[in-house]
């Protein structure tokens, strides 16, 4: 007989991704963002970071078809993050925050209020506010005042989307004095527990409008009217008022922030390049010439467009956004156990050299049909991906190719000498540390 050792070999552990050689918490501040950029220069496309607050280590993915898998392909074994704990205590139980038949059920329902039809209706209500902006910033220029982009593209943003949201009832808010209480959303710089109870106080006139609409018989083809009149698929019923109120916040925060953020780094980045600037003025110029815009010319503008996509490739106001993996899952070959917290970072995708040639180089033509069409769809996600994409979207590049459009026939923008790079705070959207502020000219 043949006697052998009989020890049973050890277990083989699964992969994990490499780890950064430091540890430090992945929680949307301020200087997260330069730590990852960092490591992912010299890491693969999905890393760890190991968390010292919570004692685990989160997964940091990069690459599009990773991406793809977390956002598309495997949706349903990833459900939201720890991340969107802080947006519930902001945001309610709205389809940011919530998931699952909730979000579903939800989403459904809110949906109508941005098919083509309804977007474009609620653009139109935006040009005469767009006029007012630019002959604004064009007597300032007259007066040779600098304009602090970032103040006057956060007050129009919020302007944008209340407008958007209820129509000539955003009067009805006000006090006896003229003040707005909706206002506080662009009073308030810092997005912290404050600032959210705060805006949570907002439920008690967003309540009163909804009842004053009901009461009344009013119907409006605002967004609040068109989900007020949405109803589930299922039971035939309206949204719940609580629901309802929780959706109305949501889009005030998330509609305002994204435009706000992206049109701030848009007018940054074309004073820094005065010759896409020209090219851009030229186009509008040529679309549309002395006259206000239509919606039809908005989609007659492709360069205003390729440079709005470009420069949200740059800053993306969504820089990441969290995932819970809810069974064990395999990531380019790495093993990703069930609970593992994962952050999509569109900031690192859209810098990245293996998709992106020079890519902190600001070039509007990456954005070219033919340049688009080579490329994976899921190397740019400014407004995420797949289900969950951004709702809204459609109506936030209306809002602002309308900007742009009424803007650059009257306004040019140079960037101040002394200031050649800026710094981001990367907090729940990314957002510049200082204010944006540049020298103006009207133009002839």
């Amino acid at each position: 007989m043949i006697h052998s050792d009989s020890t049973p070999a050890a277990p083989v552990q699964p992969l994990l991704p490499p780890a950064v050689p430091e540890a430090f918490d992945i929680n949307l501040t301020a200087q997260v963002i330069e730590r990852l950029a960092l490591h992912a220069r010299t890491l693969p496309d999905i890393f760890r970071v190991h968390s010292p607050q919570r004692d685990r280590d989160d997964f940091v993915v990069i690459r599009p078809d990773l991406v793809k898998r977390v956002l598309l392909d495997n949706r349903h074994g990833y459900g939201k993050g720890a991340a969107f704990s802080r947006v519930k205590l902001l945001l309610g139980n709205s389809i940011i925050a919530s998931d699952g038949d909730v979000w579903h059920r939800n989403r459904l329902m809110i949906q109508p209020a941005f098919h083509k039809q309804a977007v474009e209706d609620h653009a139109r209500r935006l040009i005469d506010l767009n006029r007012e902006v630019a002959q604004r910033w064009a007597d300032q220029a007259d007066a040779g005042h600098p304009i602090d982009v970032t103040a006057a593209t956060s007050e129009l943003a919020l302007h944008d989307v209340l407008l958007a949201l209820f129509s000539e009832d955003l009067r009805r808010f006000e006090d006896d004095k003229g003040h707005n209480p909706l206002w506080m959303v662009n009073e308030h710089s810092e997005r912290n527990l404050r600032f959210a109870l705060e805006f949570r106080q907002l439920a008690t006139p967003v309540r009163e409008l909804l009842r004053w609409r009901r009461q009344h018989g009013v119907q409006r083809d605002d967004i609040v009217g068109i989900i007020m009149r949405s109803t589930d698929r299922q039971t035939g019923q309206p949204m719940a008022e609580r629901q309802l109120v929780d959706e109305i916040l949501m889009l005030i925060v998330a509609g305002h922030e994204t435009t706000a953020s992206a049109l701030n780094f848009c007018w940054y980045l074309l004073s820094r390049h005065p010759k896409v600037q020209a090219d851009l003025h030229a186009e509008v110029e040529r679309v549309i010439g002395d006259r206000d815009p239509t919606i039809e010319d908005l989609g007659r503008l492709q360069y205003c467009r390729q440079v709005l996509e470009e420069s949200m490739r740059l800053y993306p106001p969504g820089w990441a956004f969290s995932r819970k993996a809810l069974a064990d899952d395999s990531l380019g070959g790495y093993h990703v156990p069930k609970g593992t917290e994962l952050l999509v970072t569109p900031y690192l995708t859209h810098r990245h050299p293996g998709w992106w040639r020079e890519p902190e180089r600001f070039d509007p033509t990456r954005f070219e049909p033919g340049a688009r069409a080579a490329r994976d769809r899921f190397a740019f996600l400014p407004f995420s991906a797949g289900p969950r994409r951004c709702i809204g979207d459609g109506l936030a590049m209306l809002e602002m190719q309308l900007h742009l459009a009424m803007v650059v026939p009257r306004v040019g923008f140079r960037a101040p000498a002394d200031r050649a790079s800026i710094e981001v705070e990367a907090e729940i959207n990314l957002r510049s540390r200082q204010p944006i502020v540049l020298s103006a000219f009207r133009r002839p």
